[in-house]
């Protein structure tokens, strides 16, 4: 049981520390005027179809 919740923190944890970073990526590239957008799965797969790439 304590090993689960060991893993269970680790995750937890990194999911924190990506959401960080998705955080300092968006501010730099803002900075040069590039807007960065997180989409899931099927948002990038919608975006792929209405650009016809």
């Amino acid at each position: 049981m304590k090993a689960k919740e060991e893993i269970i923190k680790s995750q937890e944890r990194s999911i924190y520390l990506l959401k960080c970073q998705k955080k300092i990526i968006a501010k730099e590239l803002a900075k040069i005027n590039v807007h960065f957008h997180d989409l899931n799965d099927e948002e990038f797969k919608n975006h792929i179809k209405k650009r016809n790439i």
